[in-house]
């Protein structure tokens, strides 16, 4: 019940540490079993030995058969390493022993995954590397470096009081990420640290290799408490060489100013767990900043040149995963589903692909669905047998009679497909107050099913795909 408490109310496993968490079982004369995150996580399915993707699809293919729901799996949403591109393979191949991906001409039961085609790119992830390549691009170095170098210092002086090597090479934002850590190696250092009035709650942060927005939160914290890590520095002079200069200080402050977008959309992405719907404005939104930041245009436009040409390789990294998420008729479908889009965006923001995306989009979808292919026809009613009247000419009777003929021939070459209907209607009017509504497709779909009850059930199964990993990510690190 405890487990399935924290995963149902999305809780990090860290809170079964507090007091008050441990003092409500106590209340109800109690002890919880779990005293610490790591007995927590222990119920869990650990995966032992090597996580390449044949075994982590063994893993998955467990659970699924476990909530019996081998034939509902659609998608996967994962980062982008590349055991997760094995994964969606290796499960596929397993699962096609017993399902067939389309309708199958012989009734064996039919699956909805369809391998590395059904998986979702994390879109944090996506942004996260991005980030990554700009800070390789600036020698920002890593935390795994900083230790290492440390040790070796410490192994070479074997004492606390050595002065750290003079480096012209080292970067800003390298200094930082060692001035912290050799802070936090010491307990007196860290208490000298800790004497100062805005520093005695302020543990110094350095980053963690795999999350690129804790380099930005380390980079933040220095320019914000500058005046306490001069001072901490006129005290240690051992580390006055991680001092940055005035223009690595302009640098730092520049780097901090364009990164803070990335950082607020990664924080977006994260808290809204976006559907995959909403994936291509973000794709076009990132697409957007990297070429004002790159072009010095608007509020870009005093950066430094070579801050400008770090985000030359975050670019090249988002070309990358803007040409795989071409592919990804997925992707495309979920949005053409929502109806504030249609397909009013891809025309404007990618007029020169348009035309392809379409037709790949409802080939994906006919598939999918081959019901969407169905071709509606009118409810014509039969024009009634009519004597001519006294008085009117044969040719006018045989004017009239043709003319009924051809309106409903007309009706009938008019009949369309009812995913046909959607990608000619125009899409919603915005609307500031109904249209920014997190809830707003479940609650259209649900009022207009029954307008649309073939694109409704893709809806149905599309539009919950999540574009983002994190929130998972998160409740199980």
């Amino acid at each position: 019940a405890t487990r399935r408490c924290f995963v149902k109310t999305r809780q990090p496993f860290s809170a079964v540490e507090s007091p008050e968490f441990q003092e409500m079982f106590l209340a109800h004369g109690q002890r919880c079993i779990y005293r610490n995150r790591v007995t927590l996580r222990n119920d869990f399915i650990e995966i032992h030995g090597s996580h390449t993707g044949e075994v982590l699809a063994e893993a998955v293919e467990k659970i699924l058969e476990e909530l019996k729901i081998k034939h509902k799996l659609f998608a996967i949403t994962g980062d982008n390493a590349g055991n997760n591109s094995t994964l969606c393979q290796a499960l596929y191949i397993s699962l096609k022993r017993k399902y067939d991906d389309r309708v199958s001409p012989i009734g064996r039961p039919q699956m909805r995954f369809h391998g590395k085609q059904s998986w979702v790119r994390c879109l944090a992830h996506v942004i996260a590397l991005i980030c990554k390549d700009v800070l390789n691009d600036v020698k920002a170095g890593s935390a795994k470096e900083a230790k290492k170098m440390l040790d070796s210092w410490d192994a070479h002086y074997q004492r606390n009081d050595y002065v750290i090597p003079n480096d012209d090479s080292r970067s800003a934002v390298a200094k930082v990420r060692l001035l912290n850590l050799w802070i936090l190696r010491g307990s007196s250092r860290e208490q000298d640290w800790k004497t100062m009035p805005k520093t005695k709650t302020r543990r110094p942060i350095y980053d963690v290799d795999t999350r690129w927005n804790s380099a930005y939160d380390m980079i933040e914290q220095f320019l914000e408490l500058e005046a306490e890590y001069t001072e901490f520095i006129r005290t240690h002079p051992q580390v006055k060489c991680l001092l940055p200069t005035n223009n690595e200080l302009v640098a730092l402050y520049q780097l901090t100013f364009v990164l803070r977008p990335f950082k607020q959309l990664t924080l977006k992405v994260s808290e809204s767990m976006p559907s995959l719907a909403r994936s291509l404005e973000v794709y076009w939104d990132i697409d957007d900043l990297l070429d004002k930041v790159i072009g010095g245009k608007d509020k870009y436009g005093e950066l430094d040149p070579t801050i400008r040409d770090a985000f030359k390789a975050g670019k090249a990294k988002h070309l990358k995963y803007t040409k795989l998420k071409a592919k990804n008729a997925m992707i495309f479908a979920a949005h053409i589903l929502d109806p504030r889009c249609k397909t009013s965006m891809i025309a404007d923001m990618m007029p020169g692909q348009c035309d392809t995306i379409i037709s790949m989009v409802k080939k994906y979808m006919i598939t999918e669905w081959p019901a969407l292919a169905e071709v509606q026809i009118p409810d014509l009613q039969p024009v009634p047998f009519i004597e001519r009247p006294d008085g009117m000419s044969i040719a006018h009777w045989k004017a009239i009679q043709n003319k009924h003929a051809r309106d409903r021939e007309a009706g009938l070459q008019a009949a369309i497909s009812e995913l046909d209907r959607w990608l000619q209607s125009a899409p919603l009017d915005w609307d500031e107050r109904v249209n920014n509504d997190p809830d707003f497709l479940r609650k259209w779909w649900k009022e207009q099913w029954s307008q649309w009850p073939q694109l409704a059930e893709a809806a149905r199964d599309l539009l919950p795909c999540s574009a983002s990993e994190v929130d998972v990510e998160r409740l199980f690190s």
